[in-house]
Formats: structure tokens, C-alpha cells, sequence
């Protein structure tokens, strides 16, 4: 039997290891950067469903899209287009991962980054850059 110490070194050791998983392994979201009225926080969200990936031409700021967030999927939460000041797609921030990993000279990383989208997420624009 594992004393409760144990169990929680243990515990504490997968938890490390899941939060340093590289960003591709790790379960996708997009992130919403919300506007000054809302302290510019950012909030990853359950991904977006628009068409080919790409945000609306037209968002009426009044208008609201739904949401969930990540750590809370069973909940939806309507955000107007007003109070939102970015939009990222996950395959937008795993591109620019591995850019910020290629400039640090982890090449290794890097790659394993690129491997990832050239799989799932071949005519992302700027990956053939």
C-alpha cells in the first residue's frame, strides 16, 4: 500500500509531466483574448466550429457566439463580438511554437511541431513558409 505522501509525490510528478507536455499533445483549443473592459484576459476555449477554420467576414458586435470553455466543456457561455479583441486558432499557436522554438535553436522541438501540422493541418497559411 502507497502512503498518502507517496501518492501525492506521484501525483505531483504526472501533473508536471502533463503541463509540460509539448503544445501539440496537449488537448486542442482555441484562445480568446477579450477586450480593455475585461482586462485583456485571454481564455482557452473548446474549438471553434467555423467554416475552413476562419473567423466570419462579418461579426456584428452586438451580436454573441457561444463557447465552451476548456476545463469546463459542460458549460456554454455566449461572448459578444464586441468584448472579444482576438481570436486563435490552436493550429495558428502550434505554428507559432514552433517559429518561437526554430528562434530559440530547438530544432528537435520544432520539428516534431511542423510533423504535427504538416499531418493534421496541411494548408494551414504560412506553414510552407
Amino acid at each position: 500500500m502507497v502512503g498518502v505522501g507517496a501518492f501525492l509525490f506521484w501525483l505531483g510528478l504526472a501533473g508536471s509531466a502533463l503541463a509540460q507536455a509539448p503544445l501539440y499533445q496537449q488537448e486542442p483549443f482555441d484562445k480568446i483574448t477579450l477586450d480593455e473592459k475585461s482586462d485583456h484576459v485571454a481564455i482557452r476555449v473548446r474549438p471553434l466550429d467555423f467554416p475552413g477554420r476562419q473567423l466570419p467576414a462579418e461579426r456584428p458586435p452586438d451580436e454573441k457566439i457561444t463557447v465552451r470553455l476548456l476545463d469546463q466543456p459542460d458549460k456554454l457561455y455566449a461572448l459578444e463580438w464586441a468584448a472579444i479583441e482576438k481570436v486563435e486558432f490552436f493550429e495558428d499557436i502550434v505554428l507559432q511554437t514552433a517559429r518561437d522554438l526554430v528562434k530559440q535553436g530547438k530544432f528537435d522541438e520544432a520539428f516534431e511541431h511542423y510533423q504535427f501540422l504538416l499531418k493534421r493541418y496541411p494548408k494551414l497559411t504560412g506553414l510552407a513558409d
